[in-house]
């Protein structure tokens, strides 16, 4: 098995030297130059002297320089401050800085990162989304680069401030993610975006910056940022703020089954929702839909009344019987004659009505906005709050669905069942609210480096239940060293204090292991208690 430390250890082994290097010559220079700004105070050299306190201030604190780093943020706050070069109050607190800029103590370790899984692995995974980063501190840049690509995205990187309305504008990036302050213009990103924000297909951005005072945030807010972070950036929040200003997770399309006797009509009216950006199975047999129901998940029934040996409202009696279908969205049509005198047990049966013949505009927007509510509260009722992944009940459902699956194709798939290891200490020492940040930063990892096939569920507290459709347990298991080394690499951020945790995982695979559900997830989860008692942060396969 290759290591997947190799290239990515060495490339951010590479950035912290290379910046440790360089830091006591930056240093001996910026002290220079704020003795040059102190002694004949101008706006040049001003403007240099923050120029050069924001490029390094970022970096510092991402690598371990947190008290040299607050002095940097000091010296660039009062240089660009400055409107005056008689301000002698400023100066003098600037000259007050320069015994301070030095490298105090040693910098605490930083994580190595992971480089993300093997296309061989993940050959169905989707690319990731394409992020813009700007950021003139290219060491800084660097590392946040090497970060997000960690965790799937695709990222390019752009570092001059003078061209950052061009950059912008260069590509179609899903999100940007931008420094507020750039080289040693006035004008910061933020009035720079403002200028721009009249301009169509802005994509959304989120701004960082060393500061987190009122003044800077509500700068960012009227620039029209989506997100403001604080640096040095904590990259699995960044990735959630990414999620949700991208849509990311909510990108699967509605799924509508319908149900007409007749197959042109059926096949017009699938077009039309197609059309309408759905997912859609016609069923011309009304005695298929039972089986049909539990293979393709809808998020709404358009129903025909009028089909012979069982019409439209008896069926829908039949799925309404079935607690599980019991908010399922119905849509009956027919033609205006037909519903009339049924109207009473129409809305009694079902959620809406269209009359034949459908105007697709119509049919889409209606089938839509029930779809959407349907599905956002069965996502209510099937997800964990914390981790928005499937719940325990589902999870469990879905290896049984999945082996179904394979029986029928005579294929394999595995499970996987992942422990956070030592995560009562984790509470204890820690405390909860950094206990469920944990949880989640792994959700996250199994979200972004998964295949979009792959089901991830919360199957306990700390326990993650992992479906992966096609996969034998030996590929699974490689695919799961993947996330174990991943996610051991991760930080969890406490404050000013850094967080590592673990995780053991047991894998069973049908039909090697076992040839039934419940016995599946026993032996992975057996194979979890293996892992645990060989010293943890292990993968067994059972």
């Amino acid at each position: 098995m290759s290591n997947p430390r190799s290239e990515y250890t060495q490339r951010l082994a590479a950035l912290r030297e290379r910046f440790d290097g360089e830091l006591p010559g930056r240093l001996q220079a910026l002290q220079q130059s704020l003795t040059q700004a102190t002694d004949t105070p101008d706006a040049m050299t001003l403007a240099l002297l923050g120029k050069q306190a924001h490029m390094l201030a970022g970096t510092a604190a991402s690598f371990g320089h947190a008290e040299l780093a607050q002095v940097l943020a000091l010296v660039e706050a009062l240089a660009l401050d400055v409107t005056d070069a008689q301000d002698a109050p400023r100066i003098a607190q600037l000259r007050q800085l320069a015994p301070r800029l030095v490298v105090t103590g040693t910098p605490a370790a930083e994580p190595q990162q992971l480089p993300p899984a093997p296309r061989t692995l993940i050959q169905n995974q989707l690319d990731g989304q394409r992020l813009l980063v700007i950021e003139d501190e290219t060491s800084y840049a660097e590392e946040l680069r090497l970060q997000l690509e960690y965790f799937g995205y695709r990222v390019d990187l752009h570092h001059d401030g003078d061209t950052l309305e061009a950059a912008l504008r260069a590509a179609p990036y899903d999100a940007v993610v931008l420094d507020m302050r750039l080289g040693a213009d006035k004008r910061t990103s933020a009035e720079i975006v403002a200028e721009m924000s009249q301009q169509p297909q802005l994509p959304p951005i989120v701004f960082m910056s060393y500061y987190s005072d009122f003044f800077t945030r509500l700068a960012a807010v009227r620039a029209g940022g989506r997100s403001y972070l604080a640096k040095p950036v904590d990259v699995p929040t960044l990735v959630d703020t990414i999620e949700q200003i991208t849509g990311r997770a909510a990108v699967e399309a509605l799924r509508v089954m319908i149900v007409d006797d007749s197959p042109s009509l059926s096949e017009l009216h699938a077009a039309q929702l197609q059309a309408g950006g759905m997912v859609t199975r016609v069923i011309n047999d009304p005695f298929a839909v039972a089986g049909a129901l539990q293979e393709f998940f809808p998020d709404l029934v358009l129903l025909d009344i009028n089909m012979p040996d069982c019409n439209g409202m008896e069926l829908a009696a039949v799925i309404r019987q079935q607690v599980e279908y019991l908010s399922l969205p119905i849509v009956f049509c027919s033609t205006e004659a037909r519903i009339q005198p049924l109207l009473p047990q129409i809305l009694a049966t079902g959620d809406d009505y269209l009359v034949k013949p459908l105007q697709a505009d119509l049919l889409v927007a209606k089938v839509a906005g029930l779809a959407s509510r349907y599905r956002a509260l069965r996502s209510m009722m099937t997800r964990d709050s914390l981790t928005q992944c499937l719940n325990h009940t589902r999870i469990k459902e879905a290896v049984s669905l999945e082996l179904e699956r394979a029986r029928r194709e005579s294929g394999a798939f595995s499970v996987a069942m992942l422990d956070i290891d030592h995560f009562k200490d984790i509470n204890d020492n820690f405390g909860h609210p950094v206990g469920d940040r944990v949880i989640k930063n792994l959700a996250h990892l199994l979200r972004q480096r998964l295949r979009k096939s792959d089901l991830i569920g919360r199957y306990g507290g700390e326990e993650f239940l992992v479906v992966l459709p096609g996969a034998e347990p030996a590929a699974a298991a490689q695919l799961m060293e993947q996330m174990r080394v991943s996610f051991g690499l991760l930080r969890h951020l406490d404050g000013d204090h850094e967080l590592h945790a673990t995780f053991s995982c047991g894998i069973a695979g049908y039909p090697q292991s076992a040839q039934h559900a419940e016995a599946l997830i026993e032996l992975a989860d057996n194979g979890v208690y293996d892992a645990k008692r060989g010293g943890r942060n292990r993968i067994v396969c059972r």
